[in-house]
């Protein structure tokens, strides 16, 4: 069988948090933590939005990227609109589903 996900652990540092920017999605900590753990992808992410969905582009040698959706977890949504609300928030660790393809290189 074809495994069609890889799981990525996105740790959320205090450095992330204390460089961030509420209410701007390319300057958010969970931002820079994907950015991080997808090792800093040129193609990259795209900001994080209270939506709750990030997507991941990549260059996989055709005329445009190929785009990615990746839904965040419930946690990362929370932390997400506490921190933009300018609420108190902690370092924390999330997993997201990244489709193999996607992952390739990362």
């Amino acid at each position: 069988m074809v495994k069609l996900v890889e799981k990525r652990l996105i740790n959320v540092t205090r450095d992330f948090i204390r460089i961030g920017n509420p209410e701007e999605p390319c300057e958010c900590p969970v931002y820079y933590a994907l950015k991080s753990a997808l090792n800093n992808a040129s193609q990259g992410v795209s900001g994080v939005y209270r939506g709750g969905k990030v997507t991941l582009a990549r260059d996989e040698g055709g005329r445009e990227c190929k785009k990615y959706n990746i839904k965040l977890p419930c946690e990362a949504r929370s932390f997400i609109k506490r921190f933009d609300e300018g609420k108190s928030v902690k370092p924390f660790r999330f997993e997201i589903d990244v489709p193999t393809c996607a992952a390739a290189g990362l």
